[in-house]
């Protein structure tokens, strides 16, 4: 199935937080676990993904794996959570 956000979008605005004076996380809400998906690959492909700590909340993940997002990113990262509607 076709993804239905344009994770080039989305990498545009998590970019543009990023590069900004704000501190902290980076939440950002998709309608599903596909568009996860694109959206994980196209972060990771970016030039800023050394400093973005990416973590997943969705149902259809290890509950360990859905509680990193209460977890402190290392240092010197932001963290990004992925989360399905």
């Amino acid at each position: 199935a076709v993804p239905k956000v344009h994770p080039e979008l989305v990498l545009a605005v998590v970019e543009f937080f990023h590069g900004s004076s704000m501190d902290g996380a980076i939440l950002v809400f998709l309608p599903g676990a596909q568009d996860m998906m694109a959206v994980e690959a196209a972060l990771e492909g970016a030039r800023c993904s050394a400093s973005l700590w990416i973590v997943k909340c969705h149902s259809g993940l290890p509950s360990q794996e859905q509680r990193l997002v209460f977890n402190s990113p290392p240092k010197g990262s932001r963290k990004v959570v992925l989360s399905t509607n």
